[in-house]
């Protein structure tokens, strides 16, 4: 699953979904030099075996 925002980069939220589940996906850029902070929380089912992707880099952790 690939998400790269085009709009609203600064602070972004929007609704996903697979065929096994769906959640939502947040970006929001913080401090001066442009690091991002990214999470996603899955309301319904697993993400088991996908790979997340923000801007081309995979997504690492589990919370």
């Amino acid at each position: 699953m690939h998400f790269a925002p085009q709009i609203n980069q600064q602070d972004f939220s929007v609704f996903w979904s697979t065929g096994s589940a769906w959640g939502t996906f947040s970006q929001i850029r913080t401090g001066e030099n442009g690091e991002v902070a990214c999470g996603i929380d899955v309301i319904y089912g697993n993400l088991d075996g996908v790979t997340v992707y923000v801007n081309g880099v995979a997504l690492e952790g589990q919370s």
